[in-house]
C-alpha cells in the first residue's frame, strides 16, 4: 500500500507500482519478506561478525533500494547516512594497542560491548582476550548503549500510544511500518486549523469558490499540498502543528487587535484504519507554541526527548485507540470510520462538505446522548435543518454545503474535553459518494 501511495502522490520516481502490482499480485508481500530478511541479516552481520565482513555489503542492497524507491519521502540523507555509517565496521589498522595482542582489529560490536561492560566471560576464549583488553572506552561506551536505548523511548513517552499518536516515533525501530492519512476525500478532510479573533472564527476566502473547503479555516492545503514530504511530516507528527499554526499566524497578520488564537481539529487514520481524534480541539495553538519558544535550550532538548508539551499546555489527548466499541471489517473505499470522544465532539463538531452518505453510530458512554446533524446549505452556516440521530439508527444524509456532526451542547457530559481519558463515540459512514 505504502507504495501504491507514492505512485498516486508522484512520488514514485517513475516506477510503475500499479502495473507491477496487477502482473505479480504477490510483489509487496516479497519486499516486504525480504526487507524483514536483509534488515534481521544486516543486525546479525554487523552485530556477531568480525569488522571487514564482505556480508556487510547487504547494507548497500538494502538501503540502495530505499534511497531510490523511497527518496521522494524520505529523502536521501537517511539512507546515506546509513551506507556512510557502515565504514565504521570496516576493519582498521588504526587500533588501540591493548588489541594487538589480539591480533588486530578482530572484536565484533558485541564482543566489544561485553569486554567494555565487563560481562563475565563464558569461556577461557574470551577470559584470554578481556586479560589483554583492559582499556575501557566510556564516550564510544555511552554513546552505543545510547543508540541501543533511544529507540526504547517510544512505547515509554507514548504510553503505548505511539502506533496513532506516533509520539517517540523518530530515531525508532518502526519506521516505514506505519502509514499515516488525515484526508479520506474531497470534502472530508480531517486536519483544520481554525483561526478565532475573540469568538468570531475567520472566513476562508478561498472556500466561496471552493464548495469542498471548510469555511471557518486557513487555507493551509494550498502551500502543503504540492510538497509531499511537507504533508508527509504534518500527517505524521502531530507534534508540529502548533509550528504549523505559528506559520500561518504570519499570513493572518495585523487583523485581529485582541483575542488571537488558533484550534485544530485534528483526526488521524494509521495503516487505514479508523480516524482517531488525536488534539484537543479546545488548546490554543498559539499559547502551546509561545510556551515552548520561552523555554532555555536545555528544557527544550528534554521536552523533545521525551516529546512532551510544556506543562500545563499538552495537547496530545491520552487514550488514544481505548475504545471497546466493537468497529467491525475494515473499511471499505467508500466507507468511513471516525472514532472520538463526546466531550470533543460536543466542542468541535465534524464538518463535511458536499458528500452524501449514510451515518450511523454506537456510544459506551455512560450519558444518553444523540447526534446532532445540522445541514447548513450557506456558507454562514445559517438556515441550517437538523435532525437528532439516535444510537442504533442509520439514516441517509444528502450532500449539504456543510454538515456538521456534533452533540447539542445543553447536554451535561460530566467532563471537558482536556480531561477525557477514553474513547466513547464511534460513527460510522457508509455509501459516500459526491455529487454527480
Amino acid at each position: 500500500q505504502i507504495f501504491l501511495s507514492f505512485e498516486e502522490e508522484g512520488a514514485h520516481r517513475g516506477i510503475p507500482w500499479s502495473k507491477i502490482y496487477a502482473a505479480y499480485p504477490d510483489i509487496f508481500l516479497f519486499i516486504g519478506i525480504s526487507g524483514l530478511f536483509l534488515d534481521f541479516m544486516l543486525f546479525v552481520v554487523l552485530m556477531f561478525l568480525r569488522p571487514g565482513n564482505k556480508l556487510q555489503a547487504v547494507g548497500l542492497l538494502f538501503h540502495g533500494f530505499t534511497a531510490y524507491t523511497m527518496a521522494e519521502r524520505i529523502g536521501y540523507s537517511f539512507p546515506l547516512t546509513m551506507i556512510s555509517a557502515g565504514l565504521l565496521f570496516q576493519k582498521s589498522d588504526a587500533i588501540e594497542k591493548d588489541q594487538k595482542s589480539l591480533g588486530g582489529d578482530i572484536l565484533s560490536h558485541a564482543k566489544w560491548l561485553s569486554l567494555q561492560m565487563r560481562l563475565r566471560p563464558s569461556h577461557s576464549g574470551t577470559k584470554r582476550i578481556q586479560q589483554g583488553f583492559k582499556k575501557r572506552h566510556l564516550l564510544p561506551l555511552l554513546f552505543l548503549i545510547g543508540q541501543w536505548l533511544i529507540p526504547l523511548r517510544m512505547p515509554l513517552v507514548s504510553r503505548g500510544e505511539f502506533k496513532h499518536t506516533f509520539e517517540g516515533y523518530r530515531w525508532s525501530w518502526t519506521m516505514m511500518l506505519h502509514s499515516k492519512q488525515n484526508m479520506k476525500s474531497p470534502g472530508m478532510t480531517f486536519m483544520t486549523l481554525r483561526p478565532f479573533c475573540g469568538a468570531e472564527p475567520y472566513p476562508n476566502h478561498l472556500a466561496e469558490g471552493n464548495p469542498l473547503l471548510d469555511i471557518h479555516s486557513f487555507p493551509w492545503e494550498q502551500s502543503v499540498l504540492q510538497n509531499v514530504r511537507t504533508l508527509s511530516v504534518i500527517q505524521m507528527f502531530p507534534r508540529q502543528m502548533p509550528k504549523v499554526a505559528h506559520l500561518a499566524k504570519t499570513f493572518l497578520g495585523d487583523s485581529c487587535n485582541h483575542g488571537l488564537r488558533m484550534t485544530t481539529s485534528y483526526f488521524s487514520s494509521t495503516n487505514q484504519g479508523p480516524y482517531h481524534r488525536i488534539i484537543d480541539p479546545t488548546s490554543n495553538l498559539f499559547e502551546v507554541h509561545r510556551a515552548h519558544t520561552n523555554l532555555p535550550w536545555p528544557t527544550k532538548l528534554w521536552y523533545a526527548i521525551v516529546d512532551k508539551a510544556t506543562p500545563g499546555q499538552e495537547f496530545v489527548l491520552r487514550g488514544t485507540g481505548s475504545a471497546d466499541i466493537p468497529l467491525g471489517r475494515k473499511d471499505a473505499h467508500d466507507e468511513l470510520t471516525l472514532v472520538d470522544r463526546s466531550p470533543c465532539l460536543q466542542d468541535d463538531p465534524i464538518r463535511i462538505h458536499n458528500n452524501n452518505f449514510e451515518i450511523e453510530f454506537e456510544s459506551n458512554s455512560e450519558i444518553e446522548f444523540g447526534l446532532l446533524l445540522r445541514g447548513c446549505p450557506e456558507l454562514n452556516l445559517q438556515n441550517c435543518k437538523e435532525i437528532y440521530l439516535n444510537k442504533g439508527e442509520k439514516v441517509r444524509v444528502p450532500a449539504i454545503r456543510t454538515l456538521t456532526i456534533g452533540i447539542d451542547t445543553r447536554i451535561d457530559l460530566g467532563e471537558s474535553c482536556s480531561e477525557t481519558r477514553k474513547e466513547d463515540v464511534v460513527i460510522k459512514l457508509t455509501k459516500i459518494a459526491l455529487p454527480n
